[in-house]
This record gives C-alpha cells, sequence and structure tokens, in this order.
C-alpha cells in the first residue's frame, strides 16, 4: 500500500495490536493534556465535542459520528435538529480545527500524540510519533473496510498522476481510477 511505502503505518483501532489498551489509555492522556490547556481551558463547548469525538472514536463507533449526533449528544439540540437551519455543528468544528492546530503549533509541539480535525468530516486522526525515527503511526486515518483502503489508495494514485498533464501520465491515472472504482 502507498502509506506503507512512505513509512507511516495505517491502522484502525479495532484492529491495533496487544498494544490497542496501552495506546487507548496514551489517546487519553493525551486528549487530558490537550482539554486543559490554554486554547481550551476556556471553551467547555470545545472541550465536549472533542471528548465526545476521541472517545466515540475509542469505543470502534467513529464510523457513526456524524453532525447530527454530534448535534445531539453535545450541543444538546432536539431530535428534530437540521443542519440547514443550524450550522451549530460546521461552525465549532471549524473552531475546534484552529484550537488543535494553535495547540500543536504551541504546547503540544513535541507531543508523542497527535489529534486533529480533518476538514470534510467529524471523525478525528490520531497519529502516533515514533520517537526513533520521527515518522508517524497514523491510528485512524483509514476506513476500516481493506476494499475501501485500496480504493482511496487508487484514487489518489490516479491523482498524483494525473496532475503531470502528460498523455502517459493521464492513461496511468485512468487505469488506477478504474481499480477505485
Amino acid at each position: 500500500m502507498r502509506f506503507q511505502r512512505l513509512g507511516v503505518r495505517n491502522v484502525t483501532l479495532n484492529s491495533l495490536d496487544c498494544r490497542g489498551e496501552r495506546d487507548g489509555r496514551a489517546i487519553r492522556q493525551q486528549l487530558d493534556r490537550i482539554l486543559t490547556s490554554g486554547p481550551f481551558v476556556q471553551s467547555q463547548r470545545r472541550q465536549r465535542f472533542l471528548e465526545y469525538i476521541v472517545h466515540e472514536t475509542l469505543a470502534g463507533r467513529g464510523e457513526r459520528i456524524k453532525g447530527y449526533s454530534i448535534a445531539l449528544e453535545v450541543f444538546g439540540r432536539p431530535d428534530t435538529f437540521d443542519p440547514i437551519v443550524d450550522p451549530i455543528v460546521r461552525i465549532e468544528a471549524g473552531r475546534l480545527r484552529d484550537k488543535l492546530r494553535h495547540y500543536y503549533d504551541t504546547e503540544g509541539m513535541s507531543d508523542p500524540i497527535r489529534i486533529e480535525l480533518p476538514r470534510g468530516g467529524y471523525r478525528p486522526r490520531i497519529a502516533f510519533r515514533d520517537p526513533g525515527d520521527g515518522l508517524a503511526r497514523s491510528v485512524v486515518t483509514l476506513p476500516a473496510n481493506p476494499r475501501e483502503v485500496e480504493a482511496q489508495d487508487a484514487l489518489l494514485s490516479g491523482l498524483g498522476r494525473f496532475w503531470h498533464y502528460t498523455r502517459d501520465a493521464c492513461a496511468e491515472a485512468q487505469h488506477y481510477f478504474a481499480q477505485a472504482v
């Protein structure tokens, strides 16, 4: 797989090896460090949001983290919540991304675990830094289904070739896109 060639090992939390419990404990400790840091200490709302998405991910329910469930569980919205009318989750997700970025640019610069909230979703990405070689071991970045991982890898490879703008590169890209589908 593409990520393995780059030296980054991707696994889901459900498939962690025997160190899974230890990793979960380390992630919770990292979460506590973040929640008590300067960027987060003033905002109970962002603390609850980050706690919710990390705990749901650790519990193996990361694929079920949606704007609707966050609105109900974190922000106390009623069952009739409509994200078109009330953009609270999107707004707070943007603020949470900014605060996490600020934390890792300042206090958390050398932390062994990095928790991020990628744009386009609410499922956190958790990466462990290996102190020996500086590479990260990403924990929750790819879908759990191996076929989805292969499709995503083929799509990324195809896009990489497509942007070379040559006839051969476009033909290779087309091949990768067909694999992804």
